[in-house]
């Protein structure tokens, strides 16, 4: 299992013929948010299809808690200190590497559940607005792009990994009931297209 006993989030590597696993060693005691942020869609799919609630329940359990390590929060660390009610670690914020998938995750597990989870699309709300709000700029050059954030400071750089925010975007403009996302998301969307 990639979960060892009692773990809420999961090991990256896993030896399926030994049925062992380990977190990688140069990360130390530490997770990426979106790497153990975006395996719930697939188990929960898998559990729906076998009959068997387990890899919903472990993948759940990885969601949960994220969420409960930031409470009240929409943005939150590209890192996670510990495997069994881990904390946030460090101030670096990013819709890019480490960040990306576990946002889009948030919108696509509501959608995933007939839109009847609200804390998921509550959250991924919540982020959008900070995101927009914090992390939203336009270069002197009049490219729009998302910047990070670290120790609270922007940074100014756009990873290539955050074209993605486009998309997501799109898609809560879509599938969401209207009114729920702003409809100046689309401008946003569309301008960050042009940039990627």
């Amino acid at each position: 299992s990639a979960w060892p006993a009692d773990a809420d989030l999961p090991n990256a590597q896993v030896d399926i013929a030994a049925n062992a696993s380990s977190h990688i060693a140069w990360r130390g005691k530490s997770f990426s948010t979106a790497e153990v942020g975006s395996c719930q869609l697939e188990f929960r799919y898998l559990s729906h299809h076998t009959g068997d609630p387990t890899y919903a329940i472990f993948a759940d359990r990885a969601f949960n808690a994220i969420l409960a390590a930031t409470p009240d929060k929409g943005l939150v660390s590209a890192n996670l200190m510990g495997n069994r009610k881990p904390v946030e670690q460090g101030s670096i914020i990013t819709m890019g590497a480490h960040g990306d998938s576990y946002y889009e995750y948030l919108i696509k597990q509501y959608l995933q559940t007939s839109q009847t989870e609200g804390k998921y699309l509550d959250k991924w709300k919540l982020a959008m607005d900070e995101m927009m709000q914090r992390l939203v700029k336009r270069s002197l050059d009049g490219y729009l792009y998302v910047a990070k954030e670290h120790d609270g400071k922007t940074v100014h750089e756009f990873d290539h990994l955050s074209c993605f925010i486009a998309g997501m975007l799109m898609q809560g403009l879509h599938e969401l009931p209207q009114g729920v996302v702003p409809e100046g998301y689309m401008d946003v969307a569309a301008e960050i297209t042009v940039t990627c």
